[in-house]
């Protein structure tokens, strides 16, 4: 018999949950004349509705209760195992193949009975029901926070730092407030070379690197930071939020994204921000209406090699024999590690024809 907890952010912060209901499985146990605790499992900090994959202690009592000889898993509440319906009924099938059983301390029903397995069914989805009511509820809170211009979370933006200012009541709201003078000189510098010099984020990242401006905690700078730096609407004094997918961490459109204008101060002028911008959007343009990106060849962009996944391009031709060179170090041009491992070449006998 194991016994599981997860906890939340908040009830970590009160430090309750746990002890309490750790007291109440090991009394149920101590009760029973046939249970035997082995050990317990907790998840602090991490909500029972996240997937499993981010729940470790979750995971470790799935995996230890199919290779072991346990033949129950306690928990205070059937919320405690899963907020996920789904989830809960796919762990509950398996462990049940294992004849491990999850029981509730403090819900009395037997799930083997149809109205045990009614009792569970209703139980559960209500459960979802609360934790998807409340993630709606606290979105609501902080959709309002960013039309306020308030600090959403997250890392603090290069150049910048938090400041607390009060709200109603005792309550105490965070907004950005300028950092660092060095890395708002760092920051401004950036879109000078962009904006007025026209270098690139590669470019600069070099740059600010020859002359020895730094990055944060000693770090170095690469074109995703400076690119990060380049396209964040804060520069500029706006709020955003609402940029990326929950899950996915994919960035959204821009139409979903929610911007808040002078919310704070602004290291660099919206004049300056958008005509880098601007530019960065003419190059892409230009680039993508050259012919270099145009397919040539039949099924070009849509084939690709099976040791290495890249796709293929257009084999080079050697003039002297009239035969295409390839291997699969020739799918990328990008490649240029394997590109010099000659050995893998291989010729086709291709004899050019006129079309």
């Amino acid at each position: 018999m194991r016994g599981y907890r997860p906890m939340n952010r908040e009830q970590a912060a009160k430090d309750l949950s746990i002890p309490a209901q750790i007291k109440a499985i090991n009394r149920y146990v101590d009760d029973s004349d046939d249970m035997m605790l082995v050990e317990m499992f907790k998840d602090e900090g991490i909500s029972a509705y996240a997937s499993a994959d981010k729940r470790p202690g979750f995971m470790a009592m799935i995996n230890l209760a199919k290779d072991s000889d346990v033949s129950i898993i306690l928990v205070h509440k059937l919320d405690r195992f899963s907020r996920n319906r789904e989830e809960s009924i796919i762990f509950k099938s398996l462990l049940k193949k294992h004849g491990v059983q999850v029981k509730s301390i403090t819900e009395n029903f037997d799930p083997d009975t149809p109205s045990g397995f009614l009792f569970e069914g209703i139980i559960e989805v209500i459960n979802q029901f609360y934790s998807m009511n409340l993630a709606m509820e606290t979105r609501k809170g902080m959709v309002e926070n960013a039309t306020r211009g308030y600090w959403n979370g997250g890392t603090v933006p290069y150049g910048f730092k938090l400041m607390e200012v009060p709200g109603n009541g005792d309550r105490v709201h965070k907004k950005l407030a300028l950092g660092d003078p060095v890395e708002v000189a760092a920051v401004r510098r950036i879109f000078d070379l962009a904006a007025n010099q026209g270098m690139g984020a590669k470019a600069i990242a070099n740059r600010l690197v020859e002359e020895g401006i730094p990055y944060r905690n000693g770090r170095s700078w690469n074109k995703q930071r400076v690119g990060y730096i380049l396209n964040n609407y804060v520069y500029y004094g706006a709020t955003t939020w609402n940029r990326t997918h929950t899950k996915t961490r994919t960035i959204k459109p821009e139409s979903e994204w929610i911007i808040v204008e002078d919310t704070h101060e602004a290291i660099v002028s919206k004049e300056l921000f958008m005509k880098r911008k601007q530019m960065a959007q003419s190059r892409i343009g230009k680039r993508f209406a050259t012919n270099a990106h145009k397919a040539q060849w039949l099924l070009a962009k849509m084939i690709r090699c099976g040791e290495c996944g890249k796709a293929w391009e257009k084999p080079p031709v050697n003039p002297s024999t009239s035969t295409r060179i390839t291997s699969s170090a020739r799918l990328s041009r990008r490649s240029r590690t394997s590109w010099r491992g000659r050995k893998d070449f291989r010729r086709l006998k291709m004899p050019l024809r006129p079309v």
